[in-house]
């Protein structure tokens, strides 16, 4: 599962989405004011959470300043603790436009060999490397559906990006807000509690497993005044084929304003130009890697 989100950046999907399959409009009425009485950050009052509203003053906040993401994913069978899914994710974002996204793969095959993924864009070209032990790495551009260099917009994954947040905070019906006090830099921050899905139909369908077997949720996201959503942690259990799955997922915004975003030691300078040049001699490397893309769920981010 994990092949198809560690390349869809290469075959520019339609946008992922963290929580559902693909990207639907707002509903009517979504567009709330941000400003309601009450409101302690944008898009959230003491009476609940509008999410496209928080989605959207998330990303606004971090558009203009750099900052680190960091995610994790794990889908564990209980009934003898092995893995469905294991992925782990580590973004860093310049305020320039240049970005390093690094993508765990702990379970590698002949299609997808390198246990680490990581994908490099100047503002300009984007880069993309694999790298195992014991093996060498490769270093090839990235490539579009078409062969041509990716564009840096399209490479760029955001796992909470204004459709993921939206769809992540959409999904559950958050009942308790609580104040935490303000944070290191004065910020007051909230946390948002939630123990019960509002769409498990389009969550079990993102997920593959069955809808009325989620049980046991837990969701938690921490945000602050501004509407930036510093962290969320989600776990629930469900039955896919009888066997039972406990699904969690734990998000971290960190180092806001002060993340650098250096070239990696691994591409040397100058490289990124010939490899843009020789586009064309990885094309089939790149279509060997996205043959293992999952046709149900395009851009289906949530399990990273």
């Amino acid at each position: 599962m994990f092949r198809a989100l560690l390349l869809a950046w290469l075959l520019v999907l339609a946008g992922c989405s963290s929580v559902l399959p693909g990207d639907p409009p707002a509903a009517p009425g979504d567009e709330t004011p941000a400003e309601a009485p009450g409101t302690l950050a944008p898009g959230v009052t003491e009476g609940g959470v509008n999410s496209l509203v928080l989605a959207q003053a998330h990303n606004d906040a971090l558009n203009a300043t750099s900052y680190t993401v960091s995610r994790t994913h794990t889908d564990l069978y209980l009934d003898d603790r092995t893995y469905r899914d294991r992925q782990s994710f580590v973004g860093r974002y310049g305020a320039d436009g240049a970005y390093l996204l690094t993508y765990g793969n702990p379970d590698p095959t002949p299609e997808v060999p390198h246990d680490r993924y990581e994908l490099y864009a100047d503002g300009e070209t984007v880069v993309v490397g694999g790298f195992s032990e014991g093996r060498a790495p490769v270093v090839v551009p990235a490539l579009d559906a078409d062969g041509a260099p990716l564009d840096p917009a399209d490479g760029r994954y955001e796992p909470l990006g204004v459709q993921e947040l939206h769809f992540i905070l959409g999904a559950v019906a958050i009942t308790d807000i609580r104040a935490l006090g303000p944070d290191d830099a004065g910020y007051e921050r909230y946390e948002l509690s939630a123990t019960r899905f509002l769409k498990p139909g389009e969550v079990a369908e993102g997920e593959s497993v069955w809808a009325d077997t989620l049980t046991n949720l837990t969701f938690t996201a921490v945000v602050d005044e501004r509407g930036i959503v510093h962290a969320y942690d989600y776990s629930y259990d469900a039955v896919v084929f009888d066997r039972p799955l406990r699904i969690t997922e734990s998000v971290r915004v960190t180092a806001i304003g002060e993340t650098d975003v250096e070239r990696p030691r691994w591409l040397r300078p100058g490289r990124m130009r010939r490899l843009a040049a020789a586009q064309s001699s990885s094309s089939a490397w790149m279509n060997r890697l996205a043959g293992s893309r999952r046709s149900s769920r395009p851009g289906r981010c949530f399990t990273l």
